[in-house]
């Protein structure tokens, strides 16, 4: 009999469902509210007014891509606190900390904070790594090239017993490195995993050679590729 069934989701619905399944270790009500953008932006509003700081000069959307931005590289804000050296950074620290706790008095997290906590527990709780660890031996990442730094190391906590990890993704089609996306990780993934093996698909059902040729070209220029022939099968 099959003892757990596959599952499926994005790393922020995977890290979502892990968190309730196991809110009482985060001091979470298993209700907890998950903040979009439009709340977050409120809360940055209320905590600027807190601090007496000038919204124009720090504008909610820049200050919560610098929050985002720091949680991407598993950075919380004592993390932060650590690499900042200009006092428009030590403000930025101030509101990502008061920012935080807002979020824990209103019993939510925003999206960032999904794989946060999720990173954090399996890193701190070794019960509950354990038990990921042996209910998910396979895992198959799809648009690899697309991950950030904490997507990637909570994928990597969870395999790490088995190292059974597929990964799908085009170093070349990396396009979202203003969401934080981090191609170091599919361009290391093989000294990551020195046993894994690469299978190259060098051919393209969608455009024609010509096109194909003229991409090549392009694309040869970028400082880090993967060197190889795409065929047009048309």
């Amino acid at each position: 009999p099959i003892k757990f069934l596959p599952n499926i989701g994005t790393f922020h619905s995977f890290c979502a469902y892990l968190i309730r399944e196991n809110h009482n270790i985060l001091n979470l009500d298993k209700n907890f509210a998950i903040y979009d953008s439009y709340d977050q932006t409120a809360v940055i509003k209320r905590t600027l007014d807190e601090l007496n700081l000038d919204n124009k000069l720090y504008k909610p959307r820049v200050v919560l891509s610098i929050i985002s931005g720091a949680k991407s590289k598993i950075q919380n804000p004592e993390t932060y606190q650590k690499n900042i050296s200009t006092a428009y950074a030590k403000n930025i620290y101030e509101i990502y900390k008061i920012y935080q706790q807002k979020l824990i008095q209103s019993n939510a997290l925003d999206f960032d904070d999904l794989l946060m906590k999720t990173f954090e527990m399996l890193n701190s709780n070794q019960e509950i790594s354990n038990l990921y660890q042996e209910k998910y031996k396979y895992l198959l990442i799809d648009e690899f090239q697309d991950t950030n730094l904490i997507q990637y190391s909570i994928a990597k906590s969870i395999a790490n017993k088995t190292n059974n990890i597929f990964v799908v993704g085009d170093p070349d089609q990396s396009i979202y490195s203003w969401r934080n996306a981090d191609i170091t990780n599919i361009l290391n993934f093989k000294s990551d995993y020195n046993k894994s093996k690469i299978i190259y698909l060098n051919k393209n059902y969608r455009s024609s050679q010509n096109i194909i040729d003229a991409s090549q070209a392009v694309i040869s220029e970028n400082a880090t590729n993967y060197s190889r022939q795409i065929t047009a099968i048309n």
